[in-house]
């Protein structure tokens, strides 16, 4: 099967054995494509087999509640979600895409490049709403001994600012105390370096500064960065560091200095906490801007206590000791507790695998001369090579409710399906079809990791896998893994007449996994 394409009588279409597993006690089966006979109804909800685990179990996934005539008939409708829910509250850390976590750190972003040039110089940016006509010069001339600038041929545009409000781009303007226009004289003068539909972004300058000097003064400015940092004392120090220019970070941040990614952010080479900038972007303020440059943005980690960032980036992914609940693991323990508790004793402690394994670190290795995201290995087999598995490399990754089969995490026997799983149904990112089992027409949740940005790989409404922020909220489909033992009482796996499960008298709750 070739897991880039949809599923089809060529590619796929039917019940299928993982080859690697064919050896096995239970051999893992799956279903694929279009198929009609996956259906089950249980514990009072309609649900569709997707494949079977290594411990001989079945794995399903929710789909909906049984019609007025007991029947479960596919569906594309919101239906056959729970509801909706983010991945988790924030969206600042890696470690938010842990179905449980643990971290104390958060990505921060710092506006740098040309249109930042005030804060290098210790200035500040102010902004006033464009609704009344200010009196402005593209010049001033300055008086050492008043103090004052006079505005060159000073002006004013006629009609309603909203309309005319690139007359102020790059223009001097006088303000009273109140912030109103003034006379054409001042001892402080402010510079229109930026505006928008509504507001003007201005700079005040005393003492015969211009912008002209200040500009100067901001391309002088070179901060400091490192290869590698040394802690010693309570003092990180840069490792062979090297200068540049934060006004120049539209060229710089593409092969950032050569792999020196920790910074200061400031002339100097140590500091109490360190700065390290994994990535970079470029975006535009809201609005229409009159000939504005891109605004670019670094997104670091701070780091304290002599940590690198080979630490944290442990802490956060592979040794993260998973001791908060994200916010969609909550849900569906809210969920589970009112609805299926009673079943407990049907369902099998399988694997559920939220894989924070690394396939590429981007901008996170210190080595690198990017700066990038890091990608986690979910999206390397799913996205990038189209060869899911139903492997899970990292044990505290393996979230079971027995700490002899996994990571011991679960409250109880269920979680969500991963984007593997979604691939080899025939919901890959380009190996996809509406006509595939799974297809409900909405956008829902897997339990893999995506990115740092911080993201999750999700179902999108067409069918397919893509990439969904973390802390969107988007539809809930959670998974339970029936048991070897449990038995059917009836039924064909049609949507007319699902398989039921025989459900014993006993039925009470297994304390033990509960």
């Amino acid at each position: 099967i070739n897991f880039g394409e949809a599923p089809s009588d060529t590619n796929g279409e039917g019940v299928y054995t993982i080859a690697s597993t064919k050896d096995y006690r239970y051999p893992v089966h799956y279903f694929r494509g279009e198929v009609f006979d996956n259906n089950v109804k249980f514990a009072n909800f309609c649900w569709k087999i997707v494949r079977t685990t290594t411990t001989g179990g079945v794995k399903l996934v929710y789909n909906g509640t049984p019609n007025e005539n007991g029947q479960c008939v596919s569906t594309t409708e919101a239906s056959t979600l729970i509801g909706t829910s983010a991945f988790n509250s924030s969206n600042t850390s890696l470690a938010d895409v842990g179905y449980m976590y643990t971290s104390g750190y958060s990505r921060s972003n710092v506006a740098v490049g040309a249109n930042n040039w005030y804060d290098y110089i210790g200035k500040t940016s102010n902004s006033l709403r464009l609704n009344y006509p200010i009196t402005n010069s593209s010049s001033v001339t300055y008086n050492e001994t008043s103090n004052i600038y006079t505005l060159n041929n000073p002006g004013w545009p006629s009609g309603n600012p909203d309309s005319v409000y690139h007359f102020y781009y790059k223009k001097y303007m006088c303000f009273d105390s109140d912030g109103r226009p003034d006379s054409s004289s001042c001892k402080t003068v402010s510079y229109i370096y930026l505006v928008d539909s509504s507001y003007a972004y201005y700079v005040d300058m005393t003492g015969g500064e211009t912008y002209e000097s200040l500009i100067e003064q901001a391309n002088n400015v070179k901060w400091k960065y490192g290869k590698d940092v040394t802690y010693v004392n309570g003092i990180y120090k840069l490792v062979d560091p090297v200068e540049a220019s934060p006004m120049n970070w539209g060229d710089d941040y593409k092969t950032f200095v050569n792999a020196h990614h920790y910074t200061c952010q400031t002339t100097g080479d140590s500091c109490t906490t360190v700065k390290y900038i994994y990535n970079g972007s470029v975006s535009y303020l809201n609005g229409l801007l009159y000939k504005a440059p891109p605004y670019y943005y670094a997104h670091y980690m701070t780091l304290r206590d002599g940590k690198k960032i080979e630490d944290i980036l442990k802490e956060m992914t592979t040794g993260s000791s998973n001791s908060t609940n994200s916010t969609i693991k909550a849900t569906i323990g809210d969920w589970y507790r009112e609805n299926m508790n009673q079943y407990t004793n049907l369902l099998e402690d399988t694997v559920w695998c939220n894989d924070r394994s690394i396939y590429q670190k981007g901008g996170w290795d210190k080595n690198s001369t990017e700066v990038s995201n890091l990608y986690f290995g979910g999206r390397g087999r799913n996205i990038e090579s189209y060869k899911p598995s139903i492997e899970c490399p990292n044990a505290n990754d393996r979230f079971t409710v027995s700490s002899s089969k996994g990571n011991g995490k679960l409250l109880y026997p269920v979680a969500l399906l991963t984007a593997d799983e979604l691939t080899l149904a025939g919901h890959g990112k380009s190996g996809y079809s509406k006509s595939s089992y799974l297809y409900n027409g909405q956008d829902w949740w897997t339990l893999t990791p995506d990115a740092s940005g911080v993201s999750m790989l999700g179902v999108s409404s067409n069918g397919g896998l893509i990439s969904m922020e973390g802390n969107k909220v988007y539809g809930i489909r959670p998974s339970i893994s029936l048991s070897h033992k449990t038995m059917i009482s009836g039924g064909d796996g049609t949507g007319e007449t699902p398989y039921e499960i025989l459900q014993n008298a006993n039925t009470n709750v297994n304390d033990s996994i509960s």
